[in-house]
């Protein structure tokens, strides 16, 4: 029998409980965070059902809460048409609690759509592959600046890991990201480093770049022999053995929110909580950023316009005539230190379109959305209301859900937290409600739209202060 890796699902981080209530009333509660508060009266009559409540990953928690209409409008009020085969998806990145928030705005489902068959990542994912590389090594107690020497399908190669990188994302060489890919490991990187708890439940990188070669895979690392000061490690060939008929043909598959996902979770790394940070060292984090911050800007002159700054763009990007031209990048305004994050794709007509005409229409994108970004003008302005995403933080914030009354979806949901002089709820991506304390918490009469798993968003402010942040999905029935 064949054996099939399977990915692992994350462990949701709110803790479902049970409570008896009188005249045999079941309550589901949820509590996020530290340990239980104490149990509180029913706050709905009976009606024998409740909303159970669960963790969403990081990728379903964006995915769900992302504002995806705004930016057609904006684009639609500035008069601007979109390049043909336009994808694309982009987030303010603004103060949270105790971390960066997120803002996260898409082109309609662009931002999401799985890649087979839509557009091709081409070389955004030499980042992904750098960092899986460094996971590899991480593990064995290496940084980049480990000595590696092995044989490959293109010679025998002999010289630093961070040599291999260099080349790879400042110079987008195949050589090198195959190489990295092989370091990695091909089991290593689709199985343990993409998964949802990465943010990266979607990404399959199989595809060996470059010359063809007989026999050539990905699939098999050879026999690799490490050295790093005293440190000696040789890890034994290794073969792959998942495989993953969503994304056909041995190909490399994402969707943009997790190529813009590596990105930031490179640049912002300092900013994280630690469970949401790569296991890179700090020699090779700024390394990578110095290789980013230099790469081709293809999204200038556009952005510095759109901001009416200077700015300072650390990217991605990847091209194959026929296909695709797209860019992954952190902007920041140098002026005002406003930071943005943005994924794009465009149709790259063919080898005999010159390369300006696709960079013109990401330099042409880059300005209209980081202008509707920015609210330059207020007029085209994105809204700044749309759901924080960030992970969970600051004070405890307990949440309880019952149906309310004889139509099936309407809800009272309660949120008790001990501190907090205000909550702003965010159901689904639009605008929030902001509720005042009543006695021990916040109460929300709230009718659903529909059935299902629907996201809730929470910010507790004291004062004008974010305070508290959780996140939890509701399944209605």
């Amino acid at each position: 029998m064949n054996w099939m890796p399977v990915r692992r699902r994350w462990a949701p981080w709110v803790a479902l409980v049970l409570l008896g209530a009188c005249g045999g009333r079941r309550e589901l509660r949820a509590t996020v965070g530290r340990a239980p508060a104490p149990r509180l009266r029913p706050i709905a009559p009976h009606t024998g059902r409740t909303a159970h409540a669960a963790a969403p990953d990081w990728f379903r928690l964006v995915e769900r809460l992302a504002d995806r209409r705004s930016l057609a409008a904006s684009f639609e009020a500035a008069r601007y048409t979109l390049p043909p085969h336009t994808f694309l998806l982009a987030a303010r990145v603004v103060p949270g609690v105790g971390q960066p928030a997120f803002q996260y705005f898409s082109l309609g489902d662009s931002g999401f759509v799985y890649s087979p068959g839509r557009y091709w990542p081409a070389s955004t994912v030499k980042l992904m592959t750098t960092v899986g590389a460094l996971w590899t090594l991480h593990k064995h107690g290496l940084s980049g600046a480990a000595r590696v020497a092995f044989t490959d399908a293109e010679g025998r190669y002999s010289g630093t890991v961070r040599e291999l990188y260099d080349k790879a994302l400042g110079l987008s060489t195949n050589t090198e990201y195959n190489r990295l890919a092989l370091i990695a490991g091909f089991d290593a990187l689709n199985e343990e480093y993409l998964r949802p708890e990465t943010g990266l439940p979607r990404m399959v990188l199989q595809r060996r770049y470059g010359k063809r070669i007989p026999g050539a895979t990905l699939r098999v690392s050879p026999e690799m022999s490490f050295e790093e000061g005293p440190r000696r490690v040789t890890l034994p060939e290794r073969a792959g053995r998942g495989s993953y008929p969503e994304c056909p043909q041995q190909g490399n598959c994402a969707t943009l929110f997790e190529l813009l996902e590596v990105l930031r979770r490179v640049m912002l790394h300092d900013e994280l909580p630690e469970a949401s940070r790569f296991p890179l060292g700090r020699a090779d984090r700024l390394r990578i950023r110095a290789l980013l911050r230099g790469t081709p800007e293809k999204l200038e002159p556009g952005a510095s316009q759109a901001l009416e700054h200077p700015v300072q763009i650390y990217n991605k990007a990847g091209r194959y005539p026929g296909d695709d031209h797209l860019d992954v990048a952190l902007v920041v305004d140098a002026v005002t230190a406003e930071r943005f994050l943005i994924a794009v794709s465009v149709r790259y007509g063919s080898l005999k379109e010159p390369d300006a005409v696709s960079q013109g229409h990401l330099s042409d994108l880059a300005h209209h959305t980081l202008r509707a970004l920015a609210r330059r003008p207020r007029a085209l302005a994105l809204p700044t209301d749309r759901p924080l995403v960030q992970e969970a933080a600051g004070e405890t914030i307990s949440v309880h859900a019952a149906q309310h009354g004889a139509d099936p979806l309407r809800y009272r949901l309660w949120f008790e937290v001990e501190t907090v002089e205000q909550l702003k709820v965010w159901v689904g991506p639009e605008a929030p409600t902001l509720l005042r304390r009543t006695g021990r918490g916040f109460l929300l009469e709230h009718r659903f739209a529909r059935s299902g798993d629907l996201p809730v968003a929470l910010l507790g402010l004291r004062g004008e202060k974010p305070v508290a942040y959780r996140a939890v999905e509701l399944h209605v029935p």
